[in-house]
Order: structure tokens, then sequence, then C-alpha cells
């Protein structure tokens, strides 16, 4: 889990994220140098699971996504993990 939290709205998080097309999964990307979701822990490539507790593995769309992370202008809480193959090994 990856808490960003922002005190100033004029500070971004920091990162992109694209939908890969084959597999449909949302993966974090464009990660800046020392921005709030660098030091949260943030990576490129990492895949998206939950956004504020809510997940985002069934077919949400990217304005769905946007509009969940801006939900609350200060906080975002993202589970992501890097392989998500391995993590869907471990829970089966």
């Amino acid at each position: 889990m990856c808490s960003l939290i922002r005190t100033d709205l004029a500070d971004a998080y920091g990162f992109d994220f694209i939908t890969n097309t084959t597999s449909k999964i949302n993966e974090i990307s464009n990660v800046k140098a020392d921005s709030i979701a660098e030091r949260a822990g943030l990576k490129n490539g990492h895949k998206i699971l939950e956004i504020n507790g809510e997940s985002i593995l069934d077919n949400v769309y990217h304005e769905q996504l946007i509009s969940k992370i801006l939900c609350d202008p200060y906080r975002v809480d993202l589970l992501v993990v890097s392989n998500l193959d391995g993590f869907l090994n471990k829970i089966r």
C-alpha cells in the first residue's frame, strides 16, 4: 500500500499511469524524481490493484481512475504490486 499525501494542492503527486492494452491492467509510469509518488515508494511498472480501497481490476475507464485518485484532493491510497502474476499465484 502506498499512501500519497500532499499538504499543498499546487504539489502534483508526480506520476502517470497507463493501461496495458494486452492485460487491461493499469500500470504506474513516469514517476518523477523526488516527487510525492517516489518518496511513497511508487515505481514505474507497478500494477495498480486498488485506489482508496476500491478494486480497479474490472474494466474501469481512465477518467474513472482519475476521479478516484482526486476524490480526496490531499490523499490517495494505492495498492500496487510489482509482479502481478506472482501476487495472483500467492492468493490462489
